[in-house]
């Protein structure tokens, strides 16, 4: 199985592509919405980009470029009501300060195969 070939998983992102700052923390936020965009693209068959500087900015669960967690970008992205497209414009992060020294990292799944009788997963690392 491998949801690239179903055309629901984005390409894979950088941060200096989409972020407007130097954000070696955000892992957490380019997966979040990864997973939203595929899930998306599941339930509607329109793959779309969503914005990674939005949570970035302004999920308060989360620490910014200083680490978060996906899950946290979930609920966030639910109590807002959404999340904005990634070509609706870059959001700043003065209204949003953060401060966190834990990092973390986070993927994306976006399938699994065997080769030679040995198991993995595919993972989207933006």
């Amino acid at each position: 199985m491998d949801w690239r070939q179903r055309r629901v998983v984005t390409g894979v992102k950088t941060n200096k592509d989409v972020v407007s700052l130097s954000c070696s923390g955000s892992c957490w936020a380019f997966a979040a919405a990864a997973a939203i965009e595929s899930e998306h693209a599941i339930a509607t068959r329109e793959l779309i980009t969503f914005s990674e500087q939005q949570l970035i900015d302004c999920d308060s669960m989360s620490q910014g470029c200083s680490g978060g967690w996906p899950s946290n970008a979930f609920d966030w992205v639910i109590k807002n009501g959404g999340i904005s497209r990634e070509d609706d414009g870059i959001h700043e992060g003065e209204d949003c300060p953060r401060e966190s020294n834990n990092l973390t990292h986070a993927v994306l799944i976006v399938g699994y195969d065997s080769n030679d009788g040995k198991d993995y997963w595919i993972a989207k690392n933006s």
